[in-house]
């Protein structure tokens, strides 16, 4: 019986702890070829020795606020790995404190970490400037995002997957 992700190519960020590491476990135990993304590049490594025991992983340390840093961690998956079949938008950015506490430079982190970072990611794997057309058929891509719903979203629709 095939493995559930078997094949694939998944780029998962915010992969060095929590709900991005248990996701990227349980897709390299599922048969994906998975690329751990964390701005945390040593936690990255430690994570990597672990989770190269239960299936094929890399690593690449990402600061999912720069563009060009998510650029090129989708353009290098795809040179190094062929395509990108799996995206799971899993990084973000909690800061602790009452809204009075909330500075300017707090929203901008924010703002550029869970808005911008996310939608740079998105773009880039469904067909960024720099792509030259999609790795796979819109309805056989797969982007998630953390805390959205996805388990009856309609293909092409904002949000939902699949993306088109």
């Amino acid at each position: 019986m095939k493995a559930r992700f078997e094949g694939r190519v998944a780029i998962v960020t915010g992969a060095a702890k929590g709900m991005g590491l248990a996701t990227a476990v349980e897709m390299a135990r599922g048969g994906a070829v998975v690329v751990l993304a964390d701005i945390d590049a040593q936690a990255l490594q430690a994570v990597a020795v672990e989770l190269q025991r239960v299936g094929s992983v890399t690593t690449v340390a990402c600061d999912i606020q720069d563009r060009k840093q998510v650029d090129a961690l989708v353009q290098g998956t795809r040179k190094g790995l062929g395509r990108v079949d799996i995206l799971v938008n899993n990084a973000g950015l909690l800061l602790p404190g009452t809204i009075e506490e909330t500075t300017d430079d707090i929203i901008g982190r924010t703002l550029a970490t869970n808005v911008k970072g996310i939608l740079y990611a998105i773009r880039e794997v469904c067909g960024g400037a720099n792509n030259g057309g999609h790795d796979r058929k819109p309805d056989q891509r797969r982007v998630v995002s953390a805390g959205q719903r996805v388990a009856a979203s309609t293909p092409g629709r904002h949000g939902g997957t699949p993306t088109g």
